[in-house]
């Protein structure tokens, strides 16, 4: 009993002991962030008119914006696409004038002429020419083709109307990503008339795909490759992939700006089990389709490893910790190298968005087994949607489902079942959150934008900046849109009733116009 009452008394004083070490770290550190704000003044009480805006120059934006929503821009090389841009054209008259002495110069002919595969160019690429050649360009980039209409009697207006009703816009595409884009020529347009900045310090590419919702390798790639092969590297890179979202951590109450520093990669997996066939009314215990069911089993019990301390995860709440009151919260965020563990098996059993920032996901999408009610088929196959952690490589996933698997009858390759593409990459560039580059995103939300909080994060799902990360290390993506909980607003993404605040998308404007000055004000020394 005394060696009993000796050792409760020792793992006693090692907690006590872990508890003061969690202490005193999360105190340190909150003393270094809470410096750090202090010194940026990176959170003004009033917001910066960047653009003197007239009642009749917003109304002109809005119909810009609703205009370019009428256009079914669902598969390029619809004629929908010429269509939109030859309105485009037209709406922003001061930025393309003609041909000849445009203020944006299309180059997509050279990058036709340049890239080699077959096939086609599924983007249009713009230049705002800058008054210093010898500087880095930045590129600015979005894409107009949207996702199909799943059940158009689900919408209150016409999914391709533009209809501007109760202070939204409705219409495929007003979030994803027509928002950004026009955002960005209107941004251009106002600077322009105002004669805010009539030419940037730098070249600035404007790029926008067309084939993005379906992996952006006819656009956003062959336009990559282009830079590759003429050896442009970018100074800075600005896509869609973050948003403003309200409740979206539980730590804090105000809405926060996410800002993508990195996003994921794909593959596809083709899971492929042989057997014997024969007749249903005899099953053997190893079917084709039992040994699958099985397979999926064991994938969902043996999730790939997590990365939690000096993560993506710890870098956005470390990010977060000064605007939250919680002390336990704050001690839990700066100790996370410690309470990983713990942390993991709680993720772990409640998915979602977390789960996905912590670690590949490796999900079941579909199955195929079997063409007859009676017999027992020869083999089964199964599609696995991978997204990948820069960290991680196919050949990790792989080794990792041959070991949780374990059956000598079950064979992996790339390329996935149902006809997918056969494409697996990942994208391992991290851009910086420490360095001007991001504080010009941050210095410029936060003017506009003052209410709300900017911290990086991991983007789980898929952008063009996939392929633009190969052009820069320093490539961000971020919308200035704002979405709330409480009107299911991220589920109209890709959903049904897409729609935009027109406050916000003028809002929008201002953010990217003032991205720009800074750009061309806090970049003049890279």
């Amino acid at each position: 009993m005394k060696l009993i009452a000796n050792l409760f008394k020792l793992a006693f004083a090692g907690l006590i002991l872990l508890i003061s070490l969690m202490v005193v770290r999360t105190i340190l550190f909150l003393q270094q962030s809470n410096n750090k704000i202090n010194n940026n003044n990176l959170q003004p009480k009033e917001i910066k008119q960047i653009i003197p805006w007239t009642q009749t120059d917003k109304e002109l934006a809005i119909q810009r914006l609703s205009k370019g929503l009428t256009f079914k821009t669902l598969q390029y090389p619809d004629p929908s696409f010429d269509d939109l841009f030859t309105q485009l054209f037209k709406d922003f008259n001061l930025l393309f004038n003609n041909n000849t002495s445009s203020i944006l110069q299309e180059i997509t002919n050279d990058i036709k002429s340049s890239v080699s595969e077959e096939g086609f160019l599924a983007a249009k690429v713009f230049l705002w020419k800058g008054l210093n050649n010898n500087l880095k360009p930045i590129l600015l980039t979005g894409h107009v083709d949207v996702v199909p209409i799943n059940d158009e009697k689900q919408w209150i207006y016409p999914p391709f109307s533009g209809a501007i009703k109760d202070g939204y816009i409705y219409g495929r595409g007003a979030l994803d990503d027509k928002f950004a884009v026009y955002g960005m020529f209107e941004a251009i347009q106002q600077l322009i008339k105002n004669k805010l900045l009539i030419q940037p310090e730098r070249d600035i590419y404007i790029s926008i795909g067309m084939d993005e919702e379906i992996g952006g390798y006819n656009g956003a790639r062959k336009v990559t490759d282009y830079f590759l092969k003429k050896g442009i590297e970018f100074a800075f890179i600005l896509d869609e992939g973050g948003l403003i979202g309200d409740k979206q951590v539980p730590i804090v109450d105000k809405p926060i700006a996410l800002v993508s520093i990195a996003e994921k990669g794909h593959c596809d997996l083709q899971v492929k089990v042989n057997c014997d066939p024969g007749h249903s009314s005899m099953p053997s215990p190893n079917t084709c389709i039992n040994m699958l069911a099985k397979a999926i089993v064991d994938i969902e019990k043996n999730p790939m490893p997590s990365y939690i301390a000096n993560s993506f995860i710890q870098i956005l709440l470390k990010d977060l910790l000064p605007y939250t009151d919680s002390f336990i919260s704050k001690l839990l965020v700066v100790n996370l190298d410690i309470l990983s563990p713990i942390v993991d098996f709680v993720i772990t059993r409640l998915g979602g968005t977390l789960n996905a920032m912590i670690r590949t996901t490796i999900t079941p999408t579909i199955i195929n087994a079997g063409d007859r009610p009676n017999v027992l088929p020869s083999f089964a196959t199964l599609n696995l949607n991978t997204r990948i952690l820069p960290y991680d490589s196919v050949e990790s996933i792989e080794n990792h489902l041959k070991k949780v698997i374990n059956n000598p009858n079950i064979t992996f390759t790339t390329g996935g079942a149902g006809g997918q593409s056969g494409r697996c990459a990942i994208q391992k560039t991290v851009a910086c959150s420490d360095c001007v580059e991001f504080e010009i995103i941050r210095k410029s939300i936060n003017e506009v934008q003052p209410d709300v909080i900017v911290a990086p994060y991991l983007f789980i799902a898929g952008s063009d900046s996939f392929h633009y990360r190969d052009l820069s290390k320093f490539s961000y993506g971020y919308v200035p849109m704002r979405l709330f909980k409480e009107h299911n607003d991220l589920g109209r993404i890709h959903g049904h009733n897409e729609r935009a605040s027109v406050e916000n998308y003028i809002e929008a404007v201002d953010v990217y116009g003032n991205v720009i000055l800074n750009l061309n004000e806090m970049l003049k020394k890279q």
